[in-house]
């Protein structure tokens, strides 16, 4: 059976998928993502740059920077692979539940964005202007997330909505950011190293969980300290994602005709 809306990626041990409010790392096998680089000394470090710092600092001074240059541009793909389940109670047989893909393109700021959404094929465009949030999709788009009229043209929202709640806190990318690298979990912890010889100016913070690797961050060591990349890898999917055009603006555009809900 196909799994619908947001539960279809709650499974996913990285908060980009199982969302911020209810992240859940897991000491499952790294998969794709690269082992940690070794630590950079404090003579690397420049001016506004993170390498040289600890873990936790350099953390701090990653999400300040998200947080205070707000608008940018995210391209990227999650896929969460399927899962094995029992057949029905007759035949015992083993069934496999369809795995998941979600692609987000997405400009601006935490609460003044454009975004299109794909998840398993389901194509919607996402407005969002403060308070108030414009959804357009197709009908498969429609059908998973449970919004009448988004078929026909933009249906207007409410930010605090419970029906998208969810799926806004996948397009917050400082919230994403935050709770990959600060979860606040015991078992997670983040180093710091040099992201690769062929690119002395980033730095990598590398993501471990009860020892095993899940994820690694890219940011650029000697600026701002602005994410570059985020990798994330485990049992229960992968992902890659860009970040470019840190505060350039981005116009969004408020729908002026809206569908019937």
């Amino acid at each position: 059976m196909r799994t619908n809306g947001v539960s279809g990626f709650r499974r996913g041990a990285v908060a980009l998928v199982v969302l911020a409010a209810s992240v859940g790392l897991t000491a499952c096998s790294a998969g794709a993502a690269s082992d940690p680089a070794p630590k950079p000394t404090a003579s690397d470090a420049a001016d506004g740059g993170i390498a040289g710092l600890d873990a936790d600092d350099a953390v701090a001074r990653v999400l300040e920077a998200t947080r205070r240059t707000s608008t940018v541009h995210v391209v990227g793909t999650y896929v969460a692979p399927g899962v094995e389940g029992e057949g029905g109670a007759e035949s015992g047989d083993a069934v496999t539940q369809p795995g998941n893909e979600m692609t987000i393109d997405l400009s601006g700021a935490r609460e003044r964005f454009t975004a299109v959404l794909t998840v398993d094929g389901a194509v919607s465009e996402w407005r969002r202007i403060d308070g108030e949030v414009f959804v357009h999709g197709d009908l498969a788009a429609e059908a998973l997330l449970g919004l009448r009229g988004v078929s026909t043209g933009f249906v207007g929202l409410r930010a605090d909505d419970v029906r998208i709640v969810d799926w806004l806190t996948l397009l917050d990318v400082e919230a994403v950011l935050q709770s990959v690298l600060d979860p606040g979990l015991d078992d997670v912890v983040v180093t710091v190293g040099a992201a690769g010889a062929d690119t002395p100016s980033t730095i990598q913070l590398a993501v471990t969980a009860a020892g095993s690797l899940i994820g690694t961050v890219v940011v650029d060591g000697a600026g701002a300290a602005l994410p570059l990349s985020l990798t994330v890898s485990d049992a229960a999917g992968s992902g890659d994602f860009t970040f470019s055009d840190w505060g350039v603006t981005a116009p969004v555009e408020r729908p002026t005709v809206l569908a019937e809900p």
